[in-house]
This record gives C-alpha cells, structure tokens and sequence, in this order.
C-alpha cells in the first residue's frame, strides 16, 4: 500500500513539474512573440479591426507610401511596377501572402496595441479607430530598378546593410499585384507561386556558393599551409565521380577557391569531415531559424549526419546533396564576410507611429572567425578583380563576390544561377545576394547585372 501511494505521489509530482514547464514555456511564448501571434495571418481578431479601424499607412526609407487609406479603404500606388516590386514587403491586407508587412505587423497597422485611455478618448469623441503609420528600411525605388532588370525570369534580390542590417531591398519575382486582390477568388487571382517571397522563404540549391563555408572549415580544421592542390578534372570516392567544369591543374588554395573547383572543394569535405563541416556550416545559420523583430527568415539545411557517405559528404561539400538556402540568408553570409566575419541582426522597420522601437544591439552567435573572414574576403576581391567574376566590377569601387550555375534545385528547377558579393565601402557597406531560375544567359550577364544593381546604390547614396 505504501509502495502505491508512493508511486501515486511521485507520478503526481512528475505530473506537475510538467505541467508548469508547459505553462511557463506557453508565458515566455506569449510575452516574447505575441506580435507573431496577433499578426497571424488566421487571427480573427484582426479581420474584425480591419472592419472598424482606418489602417495606418506603409511607407519606404524616403516616404514614398507604399499602402494608404482614403474613407478607411486600402489604396496603392498607381504605378504598377512600385505595387510589383514591392508587393512581397506590403503582403496583402487578406492573408494571401503571409509573411508581408500587412500581416506580420497587423497589430500596429490596425491599433491593436492602442492603451486603454486612448481608447477611452476616442470613444467619448466618437473618432473612428486609426492604426499606426509604418516606415519600412526599403527604397522602393531600387525595388522597382531592381525587378525591371529581373523580370523576365523567377528569382529573387536581396540588398542589406552589413553594418546596421537594415534591408534595403527585397524584390521577389514574379510578384503580385496588390491592388488588384479578389477575395472571391483562389488565392485572390494572384499566380500561386507569386505569393511566396523567394527573398526570405526560396529554397535554393547553393551549389559552388557553399564553397565560402567548406573554405571556412578547411582553414579552421585542415592543415593547408603553403600546400598547392591538383585538379585532374575529377575527383572519385566511394566508386564514383565528382566532376569539375574544367582541368585546373595546380592550383593554391585561393585559386581552389576563385576557380570554384569542385573536385578539390569536394576533397576538402572529405577530408574535413561531417562533425567539422556540419559545425561550420550551423555556426553560419544553417539548421537555424532566424527570428528578428521585423522578418523570419526560412531556415537554410545541410542535411548531414553520422551516418552520411564520403560521396554525400563531397557532395554537401559543394553545396549539393540536399543543402537549401534562401537568397537572404546568402546575402548575411557575405555581409558578414565584409564586417569582419560577423552576422549582424535584419532590421526592416525603420520607425513605427508612437511607437519607441528597441534599439538594442542584439549580437547574433553566428559568424566566421575574424582572421577567416578576412583571407576569404581576399579571395573574393580577387575573384572579382582579376578572376571569374570580374563582370561584376562597378568602375571606382572594390566589389567582392562569387557567381555559380548550379544544375538543379529543390523547387526542381532546370538551371539556377547565383551571384553574391558586396561593397567595400564604408560609405556604401551593402551585400547583394540574387538568383534567378531557369536562367539560360551566360552567368557573365548575371555578374552585369549585379553590377548595374550595386552601381544604383552607389549612385542614389550620392543623391
């Protein structure tokens, strides 16, 4: 009898601790993103306020409305290539594309947060309920520069400040009209595949862009010295082949890496091994979730584990097997390059109407190592100097960069082709990442292209 009511007592006590993990994890997930919440795009409670309150407006980085309200009605712009442009950023007041402003930040766009006594004010006068005016980090001028040069093709632009994180442009293609949402209508009449903002959820084959995470841990974990490193065009393990687009021959490490060899780069892998590169590659934000204040940020995978073959090792290693990531989390990676190896916080909000937004340098515990960064950063100076990207030069500046095809996709697609890099600038300290489906050019035109973006920029600070 004693040994049951023992039992009952500690079953009891299990049953408790249990219990308030449960509940305080549930406090601690309320209190910490209950702006998620309230902005999800299912909330009830929003559909109603949208009904009765007048919604407060969205603005880019110079004022340029992006969304307003006339008789309590939503209105955009009359120029259709701003509303396409930007129209991944605003979202859609229904839902339809989730992860825009409209809907992650519902709750100050609509006056969810208004205090008690103002809400008393304002029914003794009878004013109608007004949401908050929002400021966005955007130039929806380079948005639309930036989607006039893509558009023939799906694919996605990031542009971010490497030294604040504030975005300056996220321009996914194809993109939706805003104006013209019919919520009779499947998917509001948009194109599907229009909806979904590649910029932060694409799932993107890397390809040879990894190689800056295989570099990272092969100068951490391998002894490389003054080595030089031979590619015969092919490298075999476990009875099969990995091929490079070309003999290079020898070849030093720096080289290995601007001639984006894939025999050797995979031989690295091998040679570094699934604990050492899979730590390198979550030390640089993959099999993580980004979670700012302002943007959630799709996470980016290496699938890799113990189990793993040498040959799906050489693979990751070059940025296939199953590694995905998204244009953004791309574009940070090469930031942080160029800010000295440190991956700073997204920022996409520049103000909120009385609201004091928090200011707090938050650091992020994902980086390259200082010395790392810096030899990397080398290399893809060199790469665009006098190497294999040098079609992304912009005349007057040092630009930093790679480019890559990369043959299929996650999302299935027949060919991808990236190209990311940034400015050496302190005056203009902005990362580019951008990719483009199915894209048949030669990847030189990709590099022109980034080049025509980065110039932009260059050209609109001078302004």
């Amino acid at each position: 009898m004693k040994d049951i009511r023992r039992n009952i007592i500690t079953i009891g006590i299990i049953i408790s601790v249990v219990f308030i993990i449960l509940c305080s994890y549930f406090l601690y997930d309320v209190i910490m993103f209950s702006g998620r919440w309230i902005g999800s795009a299912n909330n009830p409670r929003l559909k109603d306020l949208r009904s009765n309150v007048i919604p407060g407006s969205i603005f880019d980085v110079n004022k340029i409305e992006l969304a307003g309200s006339t008789f309590g009605i939503r209105t955009y712009p009359e120029d259709e290539n701003l509303r396409l442009s930007t129209s991944h950023v605003v979202g859609d007041i229904y839902g339809f594309s989730p992860m825009g402003i409209e809907t992650t930040h519902g709750a100050w766009i609509l006056g969810y947060n208004e205090g008690l006594i103002n809400r008393i004010k304002r029914l003794l006068i009878n004013e109608t309920a007004h949401g908050s005016d929002i400021t966005l980090t955007i130039d929806s001028k380079l948005s639309t520069y930036i989607k006039d040069i893509i558009e023939p093709y799906s694919g996605s632009a990031a542009i971010i400040n490497y030294k604040t994180g504030e975005i300056l442009a996220m321009v996914s293609a194809p993109g939706f009209d805003t104006a013209k949402i019919d919520t009779q209508l499947k998917n509001g009449g948009a194109a599907e595949n229009s909806l979904i903002n590649r910029t932060i959820q694409g799932e993107y084959s890397p390809g040879l862009m990894f190689s800056i995470i295989t570099a990272s841990a092969a100068m951490e974990y391998l002894d490389l010295g003054d080595k030089t490193f031979e590619c015969m065009g092919t490298y075999k393990i476990d009875d099969r082949l990995i091929t490079c687009d070309k003999i290079h021959g020898i070849q030093t490490f720096e080289e290995v890496i601007q001639n984006s060899c894939s025999s050797v780069i995979a031989e690295f892998g091998v040679q570094i091994g699934v604990k050492y590169l899979l730590k390198t590659a979550e030390e640089l934000g993959f099999n993580y979730q980004f979670m700012f204040d302002d943007i959630i940020i799709y996470e980016s995978i290496i699938s890799l584990n113990s189990l793993a073959s040498n040959y799906d090792l050489a693979l990751a290693s070059i940025g296939k097997h199953e590694n995905i990531v998204s244009p953004m989390h791309m574009a940070m990676l090469f930031g942080a390059i160029a800010n000295g190896g440190q991956i700073v916080p997204l920022k996409l909000i520049k103000e909120i109407e009385d609201i004091k937004l928090n200011d707090k340098k938050v650091k992020i515990q994902k980086s390259f190592g200082y010395a790392i960064a810096e030899k990397i950063d080398e290399i893809l100076e060199e790469n665009v100097l006098t190497g294999s990207a040098e079609d992304a030069k912009v005349e007057g500046y040092i630009i930093c960069g790679m480019s890559a095809d990369v043959d299929t996709d996650i999302l299935k697609n027949p060919m991808l082709s990236w190209f990311a890099g940034y400015i050496k600038d302190s005056n203009n300290p902005y990362a580019i990442a951008i990719v483009l489906e199915d894209y048949n050019e030669n990847i030189d035109e990709l590099e022109k292209i980034s080049s025509k973006i980065l110039e932009e920029i260059i050209n609109s600070n001078k302004e």
